[in-house]
């Protein structure tokens, strides 16, 4: 069961959250489970929330954690690579939001 890293770009026209809308960006896909397994992973309390079956939603503010958290894994592949450019335009731009999407 991978987890899929989805970065999304929140459009709120108004005050109601019943008009939020969500834009998709861009994903890195967690097809070989290698950023699942690293949820799952000991010291890392914001991945580990991560749920192989559901969405967790990360905002802007969260980012700073959740770059250390990968950075501090072992290991520099392509996927986590990616998942750090995400989360970076995310931590840049308080309308984006990562969701961490299980299978």
């Amino acid at each position: 069961m991978g987890v899929d890293v989805v970065l999304m770009q929140v459009d709120r026209p108004g005050s109601s959250p019943k008009r939020r809308r969500l834009n998709q960006v861009a994903v890195a896909v967690d097809a070989s489970e290698e950023f699942a397994g690293l949820c799952a992973g000991e010291n890392v309390p914001m991945l580990s929330r991560a749920d192989p079956y559901g969405t967790l939603i990360l905002t802007s503010a969260e980012m700073e954690q959740f770059i250390s958290e990968v950075e501090s894994r072992q290991g520099r592949s392509e996927l986590l690579g990616e998942i750090l450019r995400l989360a970076r335009t995310c931590m840049a731009d308080p309308s984006m939001e990562l969701h961490l999407q299980g299978d």
